[in-house]
């Protein structure tokens, strides 16, 4: 759902029969008053800059722009300087990429951080978030799109006659949003639109192509759930009921990146990817890899090589829905590498140290009970040696 490290991502990605090329900008967190191209801080207009320059000598015309929020540097702002930062960010993209599709993702960071108001889409109107910083897609945007995303902050597009790319406002589903509304059990009405437009798509034998800002996922950087539980579960049930139109696994990086080439998959298929979740089990440098290029293969970047670290990195492939079943993986990963057989970890709900502790307790339970049966069974053995009789003389 976000793109991959630094502070723009340039994606391409290929459909159908033709070819078809999709550049994805995220995260660029601009600060207008910086002027340095500093590692490890907000974009500066001049990084913003020097990275539009590199993505287009990559893809020049590209026919898709994901543009999926976060544009705003990590600082408070009043409503003018957050408006006028997505505003600059947004024109400078423009400037570089003529592109008539582009997608309006907002990120937690395009308002004050996290603050989401959720409204009623079915009153109409603008959004009062939405509303402060809605002023680049206007033009951008058709009509009816722009009315669309000013209300309620998601809408679809269809770029193919077969491909239809669905973008959501994924901020009010996240385990920080502000105000709570987790009492709401469908802010904006999203998971009904979003199955009822899935159903649409099948019925017209096309695809879909789902992208939004906050993953519905287990973060890797401190093992904590991105959106609340409920909300995720929901929208699991809905992808998963249209396994065979949703393809967002086609993405393909090339130019910069190609997983196909770089990992010897056939496809980006689920089925390749479990395989390739399987091999990296096995093989820690093959994992570290993964590590390296999932952080964009970053000069700076921390090492990975401890097995808490690698054990983190295997572990957030699998899709999980609770922050419990996450530290089981890795329970069970720390388990394995230690040698621990699996016959020592019956309790999946259990961390194999307290299963181990249990069964320490349970053979020596065992131990004494089998003492205490040899001893009695050892005294029933024995023979009684009858006293002294008394006699006369």
């Amino acid at each position: 759902m976000r793109g991959i490290g630094g502070a723009v991502t340039a994606g391409l990605a290929a459909w159908s029969a033709q070819a078809k090329t999709i550049l994805h900008i995220s995260d660029v967190h601009l600060n207008l008053t910086l002027d340095e191209m500093n590692y490890g801080f907000d974009s500066s207009p001049r990084l913003l800059e020097s990275a539009l320059s590199y993505a287009r000598s990559v893809l020049h015309d590209p026919d898709l722009l994901l543009y999926t929020g976060d544009a705003v540097a990590h600082i408070d702002h009043n409503e003018s300087v957050l408006a006028k930062t997505v505003q600059t960010g947004f024109s400078m993209v423009q400037e570089y990429f003529h592109v008539k599709n582009v997608t309006a993702i907002l990120g937690n960071a395009d308002f004050h951080d996290y603050e989401f108001y959720v409204t009623d889409p079915e009153k109409g109107g603008t959004n009062p978030t939405i509303g402060m910083v809605d002023a680049p897609w206007k033009q951008a945007l058709s009509p009816s799109h722009f009315e669309a995303f000013d209300t309620r902050g998601y809408l679809w597009y269809q770029i193919e006659p077969k491909l239809v790319v669905i973008s959501l406002n994924t901020v009010p589903y996240s385990v920080k949003h502000k105000p709570d509304t987790k009492y709401l059990d469908d802010p904006f009405n999203q998971f009904e639109w979003l199955r009822r437009t899935l159903v649409e798509v099948q019925t017209n034998g096309s695809y879909a192509y789902i992208v939004g800002h906050i993953p519905p996922i287990i973060d890797s950087y401190g093992g904590e759930s991105q959106w609340e539980l409920k909300y995720m579960l929901t929208y699991q049930a809905i992808v998963e009921a249209f396994p065979d139109i949703i393809k967002a696994q086609a993405l393909e990086w090339t130019k910069i990146f190609s997983a196909k080439a770089a990992y010897g998959l056939p496809s980006l298929s689920s089925e390749s990817l479990r395989a390739l979740t399987h091999r990296m089990k096995a093989d820690d440098e093959l994992l570290h890899e993964y590590y390296r290029h999932s952080k964009a293969d970053s000069t700076r970047l921390p090492p990975c090589t401890t097995s808490a670290c690698l054990d983190k990195v295997l572990c957030t492939q699998t899709w999980f829905s609770t922050v419990l079943q996450y530290r089981e993986c890795l329970d069970e990963q720390s388990a394995e590498r230690i040698g621990i057989p699996h016959w020592l970890h019956p309790f999946p709900r259990i961390s194999w140290m307290w299963s181990l502790v249990l069964w320490a307790a349970v053979i020596v339970v065992v131990a004494v009970v089998v003492g205490v049966v040899h001893r009695a069974l050892k005294r029933s053995s024995y023979q009684t040696i009858p006293g002294p009789k008394e006699f006369e003389p």
